[in-house]
């Protein structure tokens, strides 16, 4: 049989999973009149927070914290730049893994004085729905390539190829990722914001190129 045509199809697939990582931007800031009382205002504040997220270290992975800086602060007054103040700013970023703790961690970092920006949404890397997405891709190019085969008279054989888009020199593009989660909270008699993870869909395709049995 001759097997020296091909038949190149691009599978795709899209899942659903709620978040199981919450990114978390915690920044401490203070305006002050003066450089040291800035700076020493900024480390205490910095040490609050510290306080906080090591107590809640088992929900945390892997955070990074920057240096506390200090910059002068200033404003234009007729046609010129005068100084202000001084403004100390330290920035953390972190993920939180275990959910079910993200809203009291909030509240308490608020409390000790930080601003929070988050959280973003996204899914461990290992999270199963990723090679679910993958698998199905994969089927659902055999399916388009067993269709188009079939109505032309022909029969699928062997895979010649298979690639992620992109990674071929001539693609048909795509690509594989999560599409972004929107933030969903509602107020707690508590004081807490209680927060949701946000359902992301995982997208996933994939080239292949099947030899054409006659």
């Amino acid at each position: 049989m001759a097997t020296d045509q091909q038949i190149i199809v691009r599978g795709e697939a899209e899942r659903e999973a709620p978040a199981d990582v919450a990114a978390l931007s915690v920044v401490v800031q203070v305006d002050a009149a003066d450089q040291a009382g800035a700076y020493q205002r900024a480390t205490e504040l910095s040490a609050s927070v510290d306080d906080v997220l090591e107590q809640r270290a088992s929900a945390l992975g892997p955070r990074q914290a920057a240096v506390v800086v200090v910059q002068p602060t200033t404003r234009w007054v007729d046609g010129e730049e005068q100084r202000t103040g001084w403004r100390a700013v330290r920035s953390t970023s972190l993920d939180v893994t275990a959910l079910d703790e993200l809203s009291p961690l909030l509240a308490e970092l608020v409390a000790a004085g930080a601003i929070v920006h988050g959280p973003a949404w996204r899914l461990r890397p290992e999270h199963p729905v990723a090679a679910e997405v993958r698998a199905a891709a994969a089927v659902d190019a055999r399916n388009r390539a067993t269709s188009y085969a079939e109505a032309l008279g022909v029969r699928v054989g062997r895979v010649d190829w298979i690639v992620e888009p992109g990674l071929r020199a001539v693609a048909l593009g795509g690509q594989m990722g999560s599409a972004p989660g929107r933030l969903m909270a509602t107020a707690a008699e508590s004081g807490e914001m209680a927060v949701a993870p946000a359902t992301l869909t995982v997208m996933a395709s994939v080239e292949v190129a099947f030899a054409i049995e006659r």
